[in-house]
């Protein structure tokens, strides 16, 4: 139900023209998903490949496409307006 709460506090910051050039995910809920894997525990080992499983399998259900393939390296840009810092 956690990665449902992520997806459903999602919301889009678009640009003057009604595109979307962002995604804003709801802070609390991240912090619950990182309390949730605190909370998971080693194997007999001590071993804590259980909770990197569990955060990256959760990670990967987060992904959002934004269709936006320079968001990562251009988000100043898209947020905020600034120049871009790579020619396309």
């Amino acid at each position: 139900m956690v990665i449902e709460d992520l997806l459903a506090s999602a919301r889009y910051v678009v640009d003057e023209t009604g595109e979307r050039t962002a995604v804003q995910l709801d802070l609390p809920v991240w912090e619950n998903i990182i309390t949730l894997l605190a909370q998971t525990k080693s194997d007999e080992n001590g071993n804590d490949d259980a909770a990197w499983d569990t955060f990256m399998k959760t990670l990967a259900e987060s992904v959002v496409d934004t269709g936006i393939p320079d968001l990562a390296a251009e988000h100043d840009h898209y947020l905020y307006g600034s120049p871009k810092r790579q020619t396309a």
